[in-house]
């Protein structure tokens, strides 16, 4: 979906099927799951770095900080999708006298939202956690992928340099998100 218009286009194909604050509450929920297991991923593959690679302080340093900004961002995308954020959002910005017309004409439709986000991961905790374990997998999944590609070019490669390629090509694509 990311050729035709990213993440949302994911909700907006999924409206006859079920009702867009469900669907798009859904896909936040999915990112931000796959965002923790990344950086959790990435952090396994940091401190493998760390012990096991000879490199200079500075690159040691900037891999920690790297880390620590991108898990410390989505920590608190995390728990801020536990507390109602687009609703406390339009409060606050409605008590500093801001107001976003298309998301007031819809609040209901924000509430809504708010409720099923923030009900994934208080109530569902089963599903939570099912989620979290497949996005794991995927992330392992993805390190064997790469190991497979590279012994059927006929390199010899162990599975822990693999890992940790495929870890820190992670922690730069999440510290340089935003260069296009």
């Amino acid at each position: 979906t990311a050729n035709i218009g990213g993440e949302l286009a994911k909700s907006y194909f999924l409206r006859a099927e079920t009702p867009m604050t469900e669907s798009a509450s859904a896909v936040v929920a999915n990112k931000t799951v796959e965002a923790i297991t990344g950086i959790v991923f990435a952090a396994a593959g940091v401190g493998l770095a760390l012990s096991s690679l000879p490199l200079v302080e500075r690159l040691r340093s900037g891999l920690i900080v790297a880390v620590f900004v991108v898990g410390s961002a989505v920590g608190l995308a995390f728990l801020l999708q536990r507390r109602r954020p687009i609703g406390r959002l339009l409060g606050f910005l409605g008590r500093l006298r801001i107001r976003i017309g298309a998301l007031e004409r819809r609040r209901e439709a924000v509430d809504s939202m708010d409720a099923h986000l923030s009900g994934f991961y208080t109530t569902n905790r089963r599903r939570f956690l099912l989620c979290t374990l497949l996005h794991f997998g995927s992330w392992i999944m993805g390190v064997l992928e790469a190991y497979l590609i590279i012994r059927f070019m006929g390199q010899e490669v162990a599975f822990t340099t693999v890992f940790l390629l495929v870890a820190l090509a992670f922690v730069v694509k999440a510290a340089f998100f935003f260069v296009p």
